[in-house]
């Protein structure tokens, strides 16, 4: 069934609008962040002393991923995504939602809602 927008009130459409704007903010974040952290946790290792013997040392990529698998598990590729979620979903939004209007106010909402959702799985991995 595709939603179909003429048959919407302005709200509506521009709900829908939207969160179909911000969503690939979202997912190229998601898809990125893995990458984004073993390259952080390179950049830190070369700012730091750390000796080959360490278990922070890092021989490569897919040492790296190896290691952060082994030690903390799937999630920690996933570590600091907050951040970029949040600056990247309206930035994707405003840049294609200009062209239909969209309202800073849903931009804000859906900020809201991806923040609760973050916040939430951040508990339950503290937890």
């Amino acid at each position: 069934m595709y939603l179909r927008l003429e048959s919407m009130t302005s709200v509506q459409s521009t709900n829908v609008l939207s969160f179909s704007t911000s969503l690939p903010g979202c997912i190229e974040v998601s898809l990125m962040q893995p990458l984004d952290t073993v390259k952080t946790r390179f950049q830190v290792q070369s700012t730091t002393t750390v000796s080959k013997s360490d278990h922070a040392y890092y021989n490569g990529v897919l040492d790296c991923m190896r290691k952060m698998y082994k030690s903390e598990g799937l999630l920690s590729f996933w570590k600091g995504i907050l951040p970029p979620i949040l600056a990247e979903t309206p930035k994707r939004a405003w840049k294609v939602g200009r062209e239909w209007r969209v309202t800073i106010l849903t931009i804000l909402t859906i900020l809201t809602i991806l923040t609760i959702l973050t916040i939430g799985l951040v508990k339950l991995q503290i937890c």
